[in-house]
């Protein structure tokens, strides 16, 4: 693992980098945190859950506090990475986003005359779709990704790490959708990251 000053320069860059600079050099590119001890292990598990969802394995990418070492959740902001962590994954699909994309469009009908729930999910689903992702949590129980893709992440796994973490992903449409959406993100919590640093004397 990364050792405490450098996570402590990462939190830097964190709290002064351009936002986006800060996405894309750290957050969608570059080592992984989780994997520092052992970078082929980390290998292993993008090749086994790219199998999982049939995608390529280049097509996905770690994010998150296994990814920098520390989260920019804005419900625990710089929390280190433990062992309760999640492992995070942008998935990159253009081809699965827009069939998924044309089913929730075909389904349309039938889901504004089901349940609140499900009206509630097709409008968020909606909106994600504008914004070039979808998301497991507010799919339509009813849509393929939710039945039977994004369940694959449950496992099981051989990679040790994804056996004591639970695995969850979002689906982009391409990379720069990805790259607007954390970046967007990054620039709300940015102001707070770089307060905290100030009060704990680390900038």
């Amino acid at each position: 693992m990364l050792r405490t000053d450098q996570l402590r320069e990462r939190m830097r860059l964190a709290a002064t980098l351009n936002p986006s600079d800060f996405i894309e050099t750290r957050v969608l590119s570059g080592p992984a945190y989780a994997f520092n001890d052992n970078p082929e292990s980390y290998s292993e598990l993008i090749g086994e859950i790219a199998a999982k969802l049939e995608v390529q394995a280049d097509q996905l990418t770690l994010i998150g506090s296994a990814k920098i070492g520390f989260s920019l959740n804005k419900d625990h902001l710089l929390k280190l990475f433990d062992r309760r962590s999640d492992l995070d994954l942008v998935v990159v699909a253009p081809v699965l986003f827009d069939t998924a994309s044309l089913e929730v469009r075909l389904m349309q009908k039938e889901l504004e005359l089901a349940g609140a729930e499900e009206r509630r999910r097709l409008k968020r689903t909606r909106e994600n779709i504008f914004n070039g992702y979808l998301r497991p949590d507010q799919l339509p129980l009813s849509a393929s990704l939710a039945k039977d893709w994004f369940p694959r992440l449950s496992g099981p796994f051989d990679s040790t790490l994804a056996r004591r973490h639970p695995v969850k992903a979002w689906l982009f449409k391409s990379f720069d959708h990805a790259k607007i959406c954390y970046t967007e993100h990054h620039e709300l919590v940015q102001p707070q990251i770089r307060k905290m640093l100030t009060l704990r004397g680390d900038i």
